[in-house]
């Protein structure tokens, strides 16, 4: 499966688009740009135009479509796919293939997974140990489209 083009408009709509390269935090190690493309690759004064950043997240795309195709071992929706899709992009394939959600997930513990992906108590909403109001809105939209196909993003604080 590839991630739909609703599924890139709804990562899209939590990403932002950013044509300037920028810190989202004072403590990050890298810089981000398009629709958060992040690493040793974004330069301190890059700039992009729309068009490549449309171009980035598709390639960034790529890496976390593989993850879902060959990690997880159950039937997947559209809508379930791109759910997981948004949680991995902005969690890193790395932190989702080691996670107890993708285990839980795959054993087919559904309550569990989305307890552990996307509940404010234990999901993944926290950066450096805090909780982040934008994570948790994030989470809340990612369950609401993996559960009921519903492909909106909720107001961010």
């Amino acid at each position: 499966m590839r991630t739909s083009d609703k599924g890139i408009g709804f990562i899209k709509g939590f990403e932002g688009l950013r044509l300037v390269a920028f810190k989202a935090t004072p403590t990050e190690k890298y810089f981000t740009i398009g629709y958060g493309r992040y690493g040793k690759s974004v330069g301190a004064k890059m700039r992009i135009t729309a068009f490549e950043a449309e171009q980035m997240l598709r390639d960034d795309l790529a890496p976390v479509e593989t993850c879902l195709n060959y990690g997880i071992f159950i039937p997947l929706s559209q809508p379930q796919f791109d759910a997981l899709a948004s949680l991995i992009f902005n969690v890193g394939v790395a932190r989702w293939t080691e996670s107890t959600a993708r285990h839980c997930l795959n054993d087919r513990d559904l309550f569990e997974f989305c307890r552990q992906a996307f509940s404010p108590e234990i999901g993944f909403v926290r950066q450096n140990g805090k909780v982040l109001n934008g994570l948790v809105c994030r989470r809340e939209a990612e369950q609401l489209l993996f559960q009921h196909g519903l492909y909106q993003q909720q107001a961010m604080a």
